[in-house]
């Protein structure tokens, strides 16, 4: 996020304006030096006058050079660019060169502007230089500006740019050494350009470079001082200041030996302290950048550990000021919330009330709240989500609570879990009641049959035919319902784990004749096609009734206006049914079918597509886990308005060999 403090940078237009401002200080300041020499520097000597002009000279190139470095770095944008290390924005040495190249580039262009205005003026308007010199001087700018559009060239079209930024220093301090010579050698107090130069070669160079552009400089400024001192070049007198005049001669400064060797050694001594001096804070800078650097990747390492410590949980962080404000959040708070603090989010505590960030800093306690979002998706079974949002707080160094930390977790499957575990409970409850309930009808519906059945045999010449009739349908009735009594207590009981070689028909047969009155009135017929003879499996008879009951109920439930329910035994390796190592049973209906989309979780714990009251979910997630714990599958195949088919595949024993003729 964008820290509110921060100042934008000014443009490359903010730096013209620099330059021109501190240009037009010079003058003002030239202006002044005249006005005080016409008041009160009338009487002084020319030896005096000649000092004064020189201190006149220096002080406003240092006041100058001063001005436009100071404007120009805080003008710039380019040279000392802003570092984001939050945002990872940390510039390297490729992008740090590309930069001051292209400072040097627009810097130039100032340069030449300015030297030819500068120019013009001392030629053209104070006539403080020779006309002579106008060629030359315009021909060194101009030859500024040549290599300027070179370095531009290099620049813009090749990659190695790295020895480009030594080589514009060096190619500067030449063309500088030209301008000085052509207007006034060292008396021209611009000599301080030299100083400049080393200042921004410690800047951007290394501590290598800045001693050989420092050297490079004093070479240059001991060539020009030397040159013009022997006459071995011509003096170009820069009339700025007075000089000596014996018998119709000038006296040049720069043809004294004193003025010389003290000038040129005043300004090495300043040369070598400057680029001892910026090394050295240089190097400072560069080593607390580099501690820097080092301390903002272990920053981000660390973050990225947290962050990826909470993705991996699955949990959303958001950090709040003291306003409620969020100023950092993570992907996962951004995905559930939208950048949203709790204060926005109304976060319920169990009491119902609203958990807030002045709140919990008013407190100095964590809350728990949970919120219930409703989802963006297409999806219908999972149109909303619940949240828990810890809530606590930050303290500074005094102890105080100036933030607060939010932390959410995703709880829609524990709350979900907890439901099924309830209606699992209750239909726990439910079938061991049924269990009772049969139990105490079987009691009294055998003795209704036993005492019909007592009336037929022995009191049958009594009664009339159609008392008899009416006595043997209440006999009927009355095994049917004692059947139906025992089928609920055998299946409502507590299965033994123990294993044992049964006939998968029985289990078959004892859950069918528990659906068949109910298949009836609902216009299904059911076909038994198993054969009177089956290898034996080694199995448990109450957990398969179980399995077959929920595939039979499930059956009923997808055929509610009538339908065929066929049970049968596949051969799966086209061959006798004993020589194959699986006994497989089909389970097959005419109901609705299952959509496509929704089959692979069939068979997931509490996943139903029956209405709400009407299903929970375990049946086939039940019979799964029974088939499996025999050594068997189960799969399902099922196309929407044709039926469904449930194959089971069941090891067969080992111990019982059925011997079957080719007949």
């Amino acid at each position: 996020m964008e820290n509110p403090g921060s100042k934008e940078p000014l443009s490359d237009f903010s730096i013209v304006r620099a330059v021109l401002l501190a240009f037009v200080v010079v003058i003002l300041l030239f202006a002044a030096f005249e006005v005080a020499k016409e008041l009160w520097m009338q009487n002084l000597s020319m030896q005096v006058l000649h000092i004064v002009f020189i201190i006149r000279g220096l002080t406003i190139s240092l006041v100058a050079a001063s001005l436009v470095g100071w404007l120009v770095v805080r003008a710039t944008s380019h040279l000392l660019p802003q570092r984001d290390w939050s945002l990872h924005n940390r510039p390297i040495m490729t992008n740090r060169i590309d930069n001051f190249i292209s400072w040097f580039i627009f810097m130039r262009w100032l340069a030449v502007i300015t030297a030819f205005i500068l120019v013009s003026i001392v030629i053209w308007v104070n006539r403080w230089l020779p006309m002579k010199v106008w060629d030359p001087l315009i021909l060194a700018i101009g030859a500024l500006a040549v290599l300027n559009i070179v370095y531009f060239l290099i620049h813009r079209f090749t990659d190695n740019n790295r020895y480009l930024l030594p080589l514009q220093t060096y190619a500067d301090l030449v063309v500088l050494v030209v301008l000085l010579h052509f207007s006034g050698g060292i008396e021209n107090p611009l000599t301080l350009l030299f100083l400049i130069h080393i200042i921004i070669a410690g800047i951007i160079l290394n501590r290598k470079h800045l001693y050989a552009i420092t050297a490079t400089a004093i070479g240059l400024l001991l060539f020009l001082a030397i040159a013009e001192g022997t006459e071995i070049i011509s003096h170009y007198t820069l009339n700025i200041f007075p000089h000596f005049n014996i018998e119709g001669t000038h006296i040049h400064a720069a043809h004294q030996p004193l003025y010389i060797i003290s000038f040129v050694g005043m300004m090495v001594t300043i040369f070598l302290l400057t680029a001892f001096f910026i090394s050295t804070i240089m190097d400072r800078i560069r080593y607390d950048e580099h501690q820097l650097e080092q301390f903002a990747d272990r920053s981000l390492e660390q973050r990225q550990l947290i962050e990826k410590a909470l993705e991996t949980t699955d949990t959303g962080l958001c950090l709040c000021n003291n306003k409620g404000y969020p100023y950092w959040t993570n992907q996962i708070w951004e995905s559930w919330f939208e950048n949203e603090s709790i204060d926005k989010l109304n976060v319920l505590k169990k009491s119902g009330e609203t958990v807030s960030v002045s709140d919990t800093l008013d407190s100095g306690m964590a809350r728990v709240g949970e919120v219930t979002l409703k989802n963006k998706g297409e999806d219908t079974q999972d149109k909303t989500r619940i949240f828990q949002i810890t809530t606590a707080p930050l303290f500074d160094k005094d102890g105080k609570a100036d933030r607060t930390v939010s932390l959410a977790t995703d709880i829609t499957d524990q709350k979900e879990a907890q439901e099924q575990m309830i209606r699992a409970g209750k239909l726990a409850a439910v079938g061991e009641l049924a269990g009772k309930v049969a139990h105490e009808v079987n009691n009294p519906v055998t003795i209704l049959s036993a005492k019909c059945r007592l009336l037929l045999s022995d009191h049958s010449d009594e009664m009339s035919e159609k008392v008899g009739q009416e006595l043997v349908k209440i006999t009927n009735a009355a095994d049917r319902v004692a059947d139906i009594a025992q089928g609920l207590l055998s299946y409502c009981r507590t299965s033994s784990p123990e294993r044992t070689e049964i006939n998968i028909a029985d289990p078959i047969r004892n859950a069918l004749s528990l659906i068949e009155r109910s298949a009836s009135r609902a216009g299904i017929s059911i076909k038994n096609q198993l054969p009177d003879e089956l290898p034996k499996i080694l199995g448990n008879e109450d957990e398969l009734q179980q399995v077959f009951m929920n595939l039979f109920l499930n059956a009923l439930d997808a055929m509610p206006e009538g339908g065929n329910l066929v049970v049968s035994v596949l051969d799966s390796d086209n061959s006798k049914i004993a020589k194959s190592k699986f006994l497989t049973i089909e389970v097959r209906d005419t109901g609705a079918g299952i959509p496509e989309k929704i089959q692979s979780r069939i068979f997931e714990p509490f996943f139903t597509t029956k209405e709400e009251g009407k299903g929970t979910g375990l049946g086939l997630s039940i019979c799964s886990g029974i088939i499996r714990s025999h050594e068997g599958t189960i799969d399902l195949y099922s196309n929407l308005q044709k039926g469904t088919r449930v194959i089971i595949k069941l090891p067969i024993s080992k111990h019982i060999k059925i011997e079957y003729s080719d007949d």
